[in-house]
């Protein structure tokens, strides 16, 4: 009986975990609406750029692809993104 209840507790705890993880996660998207302006810049900014590249053409769309999840990831502060403070939490 015991072990089934420490079961639940943990299952509980890890429940409680993720939604507060989300819930972080959700406070932050919120804040960073603001970085709408940044988006719309790196908008700009690759539609200057060709869509397709003679060598390499797999690797630039990563860059790409990275360099729009950093813009979205990003706080306009300048701070550390939410994923890096769950782990890094003295950042």
């Amino acid at each position: 009986m015991a072990r089934y209840n420490s079961g639940n507790v943990q299952t509980n705890l890890d429940r409680l975990v993720g939604d507060v993880r989300e819930a972080v996660a959700q406070r932050e998207r919120a804040q960073q609406q603001g970085n709408l302006g940044s988006m719309v810049a790196l908008n700009a900014f690759l539609s200057t750029q060709p869509a397709n590249v003679p060598r390499g053409q797999e690797d630039y769309t990563n860059f790409v692809s990275a360099l729009r999840l950093m813009v979205t990831e990003t706080p306009q502060s300048g701070g550390v993104p939410v994923r890096a403070r769950l782990f890094f939490p003295d950042q």
